[in-house]
């Protein structure tokens, strides 16, 4: 994928040694028989290079891009690829995507059917049809199976652990020098490794041809992911001349790009536009993006001038991002009225006033937010929940706790979910709940140790065989698995049932949510 610099090799170099080891043997396994003889040698070095990539990766992971959850982007991001999905023959509900906040023009495939969208991906695309265009390249590769390890335990990494693991070696193995790869792992490798990269090249064209069935498929035209891939060639610069080509994991540009071409060609829908509600939908993402990452350009953007909603949406997010409160508040009042069951021009406006210190303002509207979310979404609910705790009233904690219920039944996959869920059973008194709790988020951010002393905390308070119980005898089980081959709990683990307030900067902090880092 070009969208996804090295992805598949950056995905294999860190999983462990262990699947180092594997991939030696998948590069054997697909390169020439002639070249036997190099191969001890090769799965020896591989193993070697990549576990050491391994052990770095955690220590790179403060300068991983962080993840952060904005229901409205990543339902506008299905909104235009739902189609892709059905035509690929995939659950859409099975789909997750996941948004990375870098400027970098990616997007790749990992642990499963993630995909994973970086902001500056979103940012440079001019219209649905390229962001849809990449999706379906990234659909090609699920279809195909291209990353099928069968490996539970990516399964069910978080999405920030699993972020970290891929982009910890992307450094190392993500180099677009073409020389990198094949210099790390030595001369006497040229081969084997030249191999596999030429099975990783013959993926991506596949992808790409995939993904243009699957736009056909959907009756979308294929022409957004021809003028996305056009934009990459631009970023590239020079292309890759004479055995350069034969160094890198994807096809040469010029070539792929020549091969949308034909297609686009063949296409019935080439010409096709998009609804145009799609237009609309894709104007206010953007403008919610561009508002909050680059909010001093958002108000030369959006002027007073930009009497559309979806410029007054980016002007009133840039505003707050600048501190100016009032007025940003003021233009987010003017849209709820405009659009009285929009449910994120509500959750704008809670997350501001709670932002700022007004919680008990900010209940209201995170309400109304919550009331009109999409079906099977989480973060508004968990974000209303999170607000009910903030206020510290003990009359909240049972809608509270009933809002984290709607939210884990999209999210199973949350520490922040459980983290607000044992605040409130611990201030409803059930210490043990809580425990639990506290056992399953640290599981989610792979702190093992933590995660077992908290369910043996907890089964001793327990009654034997109650549901809860039997929770946290499964986390005790799950916490040694996940020891075994993931190491222990990192350094100055601290958990805490006190009040919401004690996680730093709230929602749009690093707590939770918004276009907050989840990191």
């Amino acid at each position: 994928m070009v969208f996804d610099i090295g992805m598949e090799i950056t995905y294999d170099l860190c999983m462990s040694a262990t699947r180092a080891h594997y991939l030696a043997e998948r590069v054997c396994h697909n390169a020439p028989r002639r070249d036997l003889a190099l191969y001890p040698k090769l799965r020896t070095t591989v193993a070697g290079i990549l576990a050491s990539f391994c052990l770095i990766a955690p220590a790179q992971a403060q300068g991983i891009p962080p993840i952060f959850g904005d229901t409205e982007v990543e339902q506008t991001i299905r909104t235009f690829c739902t189609p892709i999905w059905i035509a690929a023959g995939l659950k859409p509900e099975d789909v997750h995507v996941v948004l990375v906040n870098s400027p970098d023009l990616q997007a790749f495939v990992a642990g499963g059917q993630n995909i994973f969208i970086f902001t500056g991906l979103l940012e440079k695309s001019d219209d649905p049809l390229q962001i849809a265009g990449v999706v379906a390249h990234e659909t090609g590769h699920i279809a195909g199976g291209h990353l099928a390890r069968g490996d539970e335990d990516m399964e069910n990494a978080s999405y920030t652990m699993l972020l970290a693991t891929v982009l910890g070696a992307a450094a190392a193995a993500g180099s677009r020098d073409p020389g990198a790869i094949a210099g790390a792992l030595g001369i006497g490798e040229d081969m084997g490794i030249r191999s596999y990269l030429a099975f990783s090249r013959t993926k991506e064209a596949s992808a790409d041809e995939a993904g243009m069935n699957f736009m056909e498929k959907a009756q979308l035209s294929p022409r957004g992911l021809l003028e996305f891939m056009k934009k990459i060639q631009v970023e590239e610069g020079v292309p890759l001349r004479g055995d350069q080509k034969f160094l890198v994991d994807h096809p040469p540009t010029p070539d792929r790009v020549e091969a949308m071409i034909q297609g686009v060609r063949r296409s019935r829908y080439a010409d096709k536009q998009v609804p145009p509600e799609w237009n609309e939908l894709y104007a206010r993402m953007k403008a919610k993006l561009i508002g909050y990452l680059h909010p001093d350009f958002a108000m030369r953007k959006y002027s007073r001038a930009d009497a559309s909603i979806a410029g007054r949406y980016g002007r009133s997010v840039a505003l707050w991002r600048l501190g100016q409160i009032e007025p940003a508040v003021e233009l987010i009042d003017q849209l709820i009225a405009l659009e009285p069951k929009n449910p994120y021009f509500y959750q704008a406006k809670a997350q501001m006033l709670f932002e700022n210190g007004r919680v008990a303002d900010s209940i209201a509207p995170f309400k109304q937010a919550a009331a009109l979310a999409p079906k099977d979404t989480g973060e508004i609910h968990m974000e209303y929940a999170q607000a009910l705790l903030e206020k510290d009233d003990p009359a909240n904690l049972v809608t509270a706790i009933d809002e984290l219920k709607i939210a884990e039944k999209a999210d199973t996959h949350s520490a922040d979910l459980h983290r607000f869920f044992a605040i409130a059973y611990g201030r409803q008194g059930y210490e043990a709940i809580a425990k639990v709790e506290l056992a399953e988020q640290a599981i989610l951010e792979g702190k093992p140790k933590t995660a077992r002393r908290m369910a043996q905390d907890a089964m001793r308070r327990l009654p034997a065989g109650s549901r809860e119980w039997l929770r946290a005898q499964d986390l005790i089980a799950a916490s040694l698995i996940k020891e075994k081959h993931g190491g222990g709990d990192s350094e100055g683990v601290h958990f805490s049932v006190g009040p919401a307030g004690d996680s730093p900067n709230g929602i749009f902090g690093q707590g939770h949510s918004g276009f907050a880092p989840q990191l």
